[in-house]
């Protein structure tokens, strides 16, 4: 691979060097177009254009030289350990959380477009320092090509920048196994209902079997509007109180106190 001109402060280009399926498809349709123009005269006559797949044949091979990942050797190999360090710590820095790409809370896609638009050039130079420390033996060999070039591997896990859950599009789950292996998925506001429902089978829910977890789904969702007539001191309850049981009822958990008790005597007519 040429080493073309850099921008500064770069060890590799943006531009995405070649996979290995790439490489080899290119390298066999090499073979393949190399045979036909190299045989017989009585079977190149029957070539449509020859023209036209000399050219193609000089495309592939100018594409194979130019952007084939080639092995780092000697100092080149401490100069890419260090720069892929630096670039994945700041893509990670900002990096949308697993929450905010799996449950898509407000704010989550201004954000990860972002983020994509501020280090768009560092991920592709990091993917490319990654594709050529694996061929260097410089990852651990049991590694797989997209598993080496693969941004997700770093994604954080929570933190003080992740955006709040409250409104996200998709429920937070938690899975339960019960016998025969059989999961049962229960969403946190039909944990957190149970919980106000009957807290004594919310202290026993990991022991309930597969279906009795359905069971409990289904009458809770049966019984969800006996939370509404429940008697309800909306005056005595702390800021925190109140939060849950706006997001419990399904109302916004945003503002202070005040504003999340009104809501509640609203929503319960009071």
């Amino acid at each position: 691979m040429p080493q073309a001109a850099l921008e500064k402060g770069r060890l590799e280009r943006t531009a995405p060097l070649l996979k290995i399926s790439q490489i080899e498809s290119m390298q066999e349709e090499k073979r393949r177009l190399s045979d036909t123009l190299n045989a017989p005269p009585h079977l190149r006559r029957a070539i449509h254009d020859p023209a036209l797949m000399a050219k193609t044949l000089r495309n592939i091979e100018k594409t194979l030289n130019e952007d084939s990942p080639t092995e780092y050797v000697g100092a080149d190999q401490d100069a890419a350990v260090k720069r892929e360090k630096e670039l994945r710590e700041q893509f990670v820095a900002d990096m949308p959380t697993q929450a905010e790409m799996r449950r898509n809370p407000p704010g989550a896609l201004d954000k990860h477009m972002q983020w994509e638009s501020r280090h768009e050039g560092n991920i592709g130079e990091w993917k490319n320092i990654r594709r050529r420390m694996l061929l260097s033996g410089m990852l651990p060999s049991a590694m797989s090509e997209l598993s080496a070039s693969n941004i997700e591997m770093f994604r954080p896990v929570g933190g003080s920048g992740e955006l709040n859950m409250d409104n996200a599009q998709i429920p937070q789950t938690r899975t339960f196994y019960g016998l025969g292996g059989r999961s049962s998925p229960m969403t946190e506001r039909e944990l957190e209902l149970l919980k106000l429902l009957a807290p004594e089978i919310y202290e026993k829910v990991t022991l309930l079997t597969a279906d009795q977890r359905d069971e409990v789904k289904t009458a809770i969702a049966e019984h969800e509007p006996a939370i509404a007539a429940t008697s309800v001191d909306i005056d005595a309850m702390s800021h925190k109180e109140a939060r849950e049981r706006c997001a419990v009822v399904g109302l916004e958990t945003g503002g202070t106190r005040e504003d999340l008790k009104a809501r509640l005597k609203t929503y319960y007519g009071k």
